[in-house]
């Protein structure tokens, strides 16, 4: 990923830093540690420019009811059946990542669905998306949730059509649910991390970008403490939602500033990133509304922080794109590097406009394996869907993330979708807008590490970067796109520390 030095034989890291980058093929005098990788491939250490890593930690201590794992209604009652009896009547189980498309009933869960299989268990069931949750009545009523409930801004609470009463499900309610239900210990926090960090190891991930938008001073100073412990070695990027950031940045003892970048005090691995504003129009209107878009993108600009949007919709990203016309500004020209988040459905037209706004789009390449066929099947303007190739040709600079956990971080499946758009059903998704895996590898090293003001640091195997590194066990520029994902990784190395080996 070096455009000077496309290619080496061998690199040397001398205290977490890559020290040389050269021809020789066995530079090992003055080496403490010589490792051989006997023709195999070393790249930039992989980075997840988008996912949510309390929530992934949170799904992995949590009940699977994910496709792989359920395939229908009853499948998810007997894992909560089971689940009930290894915790006390009255503790909360919590389910992640069903999709009713994949379901045989062809519908959601509700809560009678929840109630018979844990009567005595306040249950909650997250969606794939991570944008709708289920609760049984226990839940409900431990929460206040009554046929009287009102609304909170941008969410809905399914009824029954013929009663009003409350069916269970929940849309773009995860904040105001995150607020009463009780969350993990630290430490079922702390074990769930720990694992989560071990997962992003064995798939090259060097470097992550947390996009939840409630975080806040709570969530930053749980990821120090976790840091503080060795609990996770990758880098981490913290976004923030308007409320969070203010307070964050103006708590003194929480982060200061180097090379003109946000960072924690107690941690040179935690930055402050983007300003996360989500655009919703699950209530049939477009929350938050334009002038205030507006002026969070100001607001943010002023202070020389990024902005991020989520933007799924074609309606969701014209707003978006018109309310940085509207401010004024322009993204990566401007050293403040706009992003926009998803960019699911785009036109040509609005690529162009993001190119002339010099915005960044992150976007998710696995969606494509793990969700094209609910896309073909769905989804009115396949055409426009995650266009990655028109994306390039008009000058939009792309990284590559999971949004994990709404799917697994592993961003060889992303490249294998990014090159192929092939669906895991073997379908396409308008195979026209493949890339190729060059500019694939790019959006998962140096565009990730440009997305968040990281290129001084990583993104591209160059002396005086930190030694973040992956080895593969075959060269992905050399094979067939089809066998990216039997590519396995063989080593990770963060900081210049091995933190992952297979065995």
């Amino acid at each position: 990923m070096e455009d000077q030095t496309p290619r080496a034989r061998s690199l040397k890291i001398s205290e977490g830093k890559i020290l040389w980058v050269g021809q020789m093929s066995h530079p090992r005098a003055g080496a403490d540690i010589a490792i051989d990788c006997h023709g195999q491939t070393v790249l930039p250490g992989f980075h997840d420019a988008h996912m949510h890593l309390l929530a992934y930690a949170s799904s992995l201590t949590g009940i699977d009811c994910s496709p792989n794992s359920a395939s229908d209604i009853y499948d998810i009652q007997g894992s909560i059946r089971l689940k009930t009896q290894t915790v006390p009547k009255g503790s909360w189980i919590k389910g992640w990542g069903y999709n009713e498309f994949y379901l045989r009933e062809r519908r959601h869960p509700n809560r009678y669905d929840l109630d018979t299989a844990a009567p005595e268990h306040p249950v909650r069931l997250v969606h794939r998306s991570g944008h709708a949750s289920v609760l049984n009545s226990m839940a409900m009523e431990l929460l206040g949730i009554t046929i009287e409930t009102a609304e909170p801004p941008g969410g809905i609470i399914e009824r029954d059509f013929s009663t009003g009463e409350p069916t269970g499900l929940l849309y773009e309610m995860d904040g105001w649910l995150n607020e009463r239900i009780p969350r993990p210990s630290y430490g079922e926090m702390s074990e769930g991390v720990k694992r989560a960090a071990q997962v992003l190891s064995s798939q090259g991930i060097t470097h992550i970008q947390d996009a939840t938008p409630s975080n806040g001073p709570e969530q930053w100073r749980l990821l120090e403490s976790l840091r503080s412990e060795a609990l996770i070695p990758q880098h981490i990027v913290m976004m923030a939602g308007s409320d969070g950031m203010r307070k964050i940045i103006e708590d003194t003892r929480l982060v200061g500033m180097e090379d003109g970048r946000i960072h924690s005090r107690a941690s040179s691995k935690l930055r402050l990133g983007p300003l996360k504003v989500v655009l919703d129009r699950t209530t049939g209107r477009i929350h938050p509304p334009k002038e205030e878009l507006v002026e969070d993108i100001r607001w943010a600009n002023e202070r020389g922080i990024q902005v991020a949007v989520h933007a799924v919709e074609l309606e969701t990203l014209e707003l978006a794109i018109e309310a940085f016309e509207t401010a004024g500004l322009s993204g990566y020209k401007s050293g403040h590097r706009h992003r926009i988040e998803h960019a699911s459905l785009c036109t040509p037209d609005m690529a162009r406009r993001m190119a002339k706004l010099g915005l960044m789009v992150v976007t998710q390449p696995s969606f494509l394996y793990h969700n094209g066929d609910r896309y073909l099947a769905q989804v009115e303007h396949v055409n426009w869907l995650y266009p990655l190739h028109t994306l390039e040709q008009s000058g939009v600079l792309c990284a590559a993330s999971s949004d994990a956990p709404v799917v697994a971080p592993d961003p060889l499946n992303g490249l294998f979708s990014a090159t192929t758009r092939r669906t895991s059903g073997e379908d396409a998704v308008n195979p026209s807008e493949n890339i190729s895996i060059q500019k694939a590898l790019e959006m998962y090293t140096r565009n990730a590490a440009l997305s968040a003001h990281l290129e001084r640091d990583s993104g591209s195997i160059t002396t005086g970067k930190h030694a973040d590194l992956v080895v593969l066990d075959r060269d992905p520029k050399t094979i067939s796109p089809y066998d990216l994902m039997s590519t396995k990784v063989v080593m990770t190395i963060i900081d210049g520390e091995i933190v992952y080996e297979a065995i």
